[in-house]
């Protein structure tokens, strides 16, 4: 929650969402002392916001935003693997801050500031003129993770998936929008 507040400049944060996990799992590991949480193997009343789900052929064990709805709008879903809550490839600091992405761009509406690999829609590289180009909305997004910072350059001529879904307008314009 700090970290989507922090992206979202107080705007938002976390306080009541619906996840949606396996049948087998067993609750009683989930809930401790000082913590509250209800549990249902019911259906949800309201729509689910997180799936645990299994990995994504292109982004594997990261959690994923399916997005249908266009800039600025709410996403469907966000799909968040088994995989990436139980392996520790990256420390808990770092999965909290790529799910928090994960829920600033279900919530908000923005998209990746960068291009991928293999990708002929939202490339990773692209060609201005002679020049091979990193596709990526601003030059200090070292991690995959992090949006481009509100007071940094933008580019808005990276065909980024931010870029052509939102008219050119950054992640950060987008969510100050709202």
């Amino acid at each position: 929650s700090k970290y989507a507040a922090k992206i979202n400049k107080e705007q938002t944060g976390l306080s009541t969402f619906q996840v949606k996990v396996p049948r087998h799992w067993d609750f009683s590991v989930c809930s401790g002392p000082s913590v509250q949480r209800r549990t249902t193997y019911a259906r949800p009343s309201q729509s689910t916001d997180i799936i645990i789900g299994r990995n994504h052929p292109v982004f594997g064990m990261r959690p994923w935003t399916l997005q249908n709805r266009g800039c600025g709008q709410q996403g469907l879903i966000i799909n968040l693997p088994y995989s990436f809550l139980m392996k520790n490839t990256e420390n808990s600091d770092v999965k909290g801050q790529i799910l928090a992405r994960e829920w600033t761009k279900y919530e908000s509406g923005v998209f990746s500031e960068q291009g991928f690999k293999d990708d002929r829609l939202y490339p990773a590289s692209f060609s201005s003129g002679n020049v091979s180009q990193p596709s990526q909305g601003c030059l200090q997004n070292k991690s995959f993770w992090q949006f481009c910072p509100a007071n940094e350059p933008y580019d808005r001529s990276s065909p980024t998936k931010q870029n052509l879904q939102c008219n050119t307008k950054s992640a950060a314009e987008v969510i100050a929008e709202k």
